[in-house]
């Protein structure tokens, strides 16, 4: 989860008006440190997620266990290979059946180099070449076909989600309003849609699948929301929250100021925004009502499969889940396309949890937005950065 170290690096001088040794005792010191709060929240996360779900302490921890690795190997393979890069999926408790823990899709052969770092891993992975298509075609392919479709009726619903094997899987949900010839019209003009889609494309009507905002007006933490994380923007200080919170933020808990609006982003890289602040900020998160906090130390990515925690104010404690859809997109309910989202196997979330972390260990992983067909949903945080052009605030 881009969180790495550069060994050799054991002490580091600064040349400034005097130079400036950390001694390698004190630098391991540091790392000790480092890898003792990571382990403690890790041990939280797995707690977390054995009491959500109802198992074993053993089990949850067998489904977190490689988790950061498979991520980094994920990082490393769009970096060097990400106009062939697919998807991927981290299936641990599917490897007796599988035999393997995880999986990855490309589009062609990758570069050796990128088989390589999966082939190093201490666990096996199912590296995949026959995708037809890269996730950036495939997003094009969805956003195209998800448009025509809400221009041709009168939607309470629509989502899409890809498969494993590169076809969309679409959930619409008609309105009301729509009359049974109108309806029948509607589905006429969905089967010529998919029919015309350059992919293996299916829809099935749905019900209660209207995207929902977990927001309220008038709250304690911020005005409404939760604040996700603290962020920076050049020397700006400020925190990113969901683009669908009120712009006036109020003052947060603890904070003796306003926070000061910046910039909004609802859309094709999720729902989010950004503001500043004049108080000091800390790379930490709010993760019980009580006021324990959590270091944040880096960002990422989750992957299908994996296990992400959040914390919203309507709760006392952060809750764990596993990823339902790596990414996810859905027309709001102002009919605005809304991509880069991920959707979770929980439903734990309430109103007023909107903006709030999601995290795993010490990593940002993104910004809750609300529910989306009836599951706990949130924007990445690395599309929030690109959008909101900020950086969440890791030291």
């Amino acid at each position: 989860m881009k969180n790495r170290f550069m060994p050799g690096l054991a002490t580091l001088t600064l040349l400034l008006a005097g130079s400036l040794t950390i001694s390698p005792a004190h630098a391991a010191a540091d790392d000790a440190h480092s890898a003792a709060e990571e382990a403690e929240a890790i041990a939280m996360d797995v707690d977390a997620l054995a009491q959500d779900l109802g198992i074993s302490e053993d089990l949850a921890e067998t489904w977190m266990d490689g988790q950061q690795e498979f991520a980094d190997a994920i990082d490393y393979a769009i970096d060097y290979a990400g106009d062939q890069y697919f998807s991927s999926a981290w299936t641990p408790d599917e490897q007796e059946t599988t035999g393997f823990k995880g999986w990855v899709s490309f589009k062609g052969q990758p570069p050796a180099d990128v088989i390589g770092e999966f082939s190093s891993l201490p666990f096996p992975v199912e590296v995949r070449t026959d995708a037809e298509h890269s996730e950036s075609e495939l997003e094009e392919i969805r956003q195209q076909v998800m448009s025509d479709l809400y221009e041709a009726a009168d939607l309470e619903g629509l989502t899409g989600d890809f498969t494993d094997d590169g076809g969309l899987e679409i959930e619409h949900e008609i309105a009301d309003s729509e009359s049974a010839a109108e309806s029948e019209e509607f589905e006429a003009q969905l089967q010529e849609i998919l029919d015309a889609a350059p992919i293996e494309a299916t829809a099935e009507e749905a019900t209660d699948i209207e995207p929902i905002e977990e927001v309220v007006r008038g709250g304690t933490t911020i005005n409404g929301c939760t604040l996700g994380f603290t962020a920076t923007r050049g020397r700006m200080r400020g925190a990113i929250t969901a683009g669908h919170c009120p712009n006036w933020a109020g003052k947060p808990t603890g904070s003796n100021a306003n926070l000061g609006f910046v910039r909004q982003h609802i859309g094709r890289y999720g729902d989010i925004q950004l503001h500043s602040t004049t108080d000091s900020t800390r790379n930490e998160v709010r993760i019980t009502r009580n006021g324990a906090v959590r270091k944040i130390t880096g960002t990422g990515q989750a992957l299908k499969g994996m296990v992400v925690c959040n914390y919203g104010r309507t709760r006392a404690f952060s809750s764990c889940a596993r990823v339902r859809n790596a990414n996810h997109a859905f027309y709001n309910s102002n009919g605005v396309y809304v991509g880069q989202m991920v959707q979770t196997s929980g439903a734990f979330t309430n109103p007023g949890d909107s903006g709030g972390p999601w995290y795993i260990g010490t990593s940002a992983l993104g910004i809750h937005f609300g529910k989306s067909g009836g599951y706990s949903t949130y924007t990445k945080i690395h599309s929030a950065e690109i959008a909101l052009n900020a950086k969440v605030k890791t030291r």
